[in-house]
């Protein structure tokens, strides 16, 4: 277990201000780009003095009173990576800059505001993506291998051929690992159908959500690539 030491000044402002909370209806949804910087968005009505907290479900991501950044109960998951937009704060901008996004942070996060007029609850769920970029593809005797890397959420992949083969016949073994990161290589082969130079093989990586296709094509005379 751990614990952490709480300014007695710093208790008593948050005991008193979370007496009445006012929550907004609708949860706000941010899609963010894996190792890319990322703004989660949150304003409240500025009245003089306020406290801005943070969190990841009950994890502390960022903490601001006293009219200055406080990080002494930041998780260190967070650490370096967060910031508000200060010189908006006056008027009411409470938006937290999450830098280098990582798939870990996908979630749900509270923005916690408490001013002498009130307090208030926002929540922003945050997705994480990492676009498919390349789709590589070799052709051997035996074998046509298509590989792509660095992808998050985790793709689908798809044979074809052309002139068109009954799918069921291209024998596929296909694999999505994640990395350290949370990354995934998806990797597929299918073995060659009669006479090598008979087929163009065809491998099309499905995003997620479907946004995105990316098909590379190989022959026995050379390759080809487009999305």
């Amino acid at each position: 277990m751990m614990l952490y030491k709480t300014p007695a000044a710093f208790l008593l402002i948050f005991l008193r201000t979370c007496l009445s909370i006012t929550h907004t209806s609708k949860d706000a949804h941010v899609t963010c780009l894996f190792h890319e910087d990322c703004i989660l968005p949150c304003s409240f009505r500025p009245t003089g003095a306020v406290v801005i907290h943070w969190y990841k479900q009950q994890i502390p991501v960022h903490s601001y009173y006293y009219n200055k950044d406080q990080f002494g109960l930041q998780n260190k998951h967070f650490s370096g990576r967060t910031c508000l937009f200060n010189s908006q704060i006056a008027q009411g901008n409470a938006s937290l800059v999450l830098r280098k996004v990582k798939v870990q942070d996908r979630g749900r996060y509270k923005c916690y505001t408490s001013t002498r007029k009130g307090n208030q609850e926002s929540f922003v769920n945050l997705g994480v993506k990492a676009p498919i970029q390349l789709v590589k593809i070799e052709l051997t005797e035996e074998k046509a291998t298509c590989l792509a890397q660095n992808i998050y959420p985790a793709p689908q992949l798809f044979w074809s051929t052309e002139p068109p083969t009954d799918p069921g016949s291209l024998h596929n073994h296909t694999r999505n690992t994640p990395d350290s990161k949370g990354l995934f290589t998806i990797e597929s082969s299918v073995s060659i159908l009669g006479n090598i130079s008979q087929y163009a093989y065809f491998c099309s990586v499905l995003s997620a959500d479907g946004s995105q296709v990316w098909t590379a094509s190989v022959k026995r005379q050379g390759i080809n690539r487009w999305k």
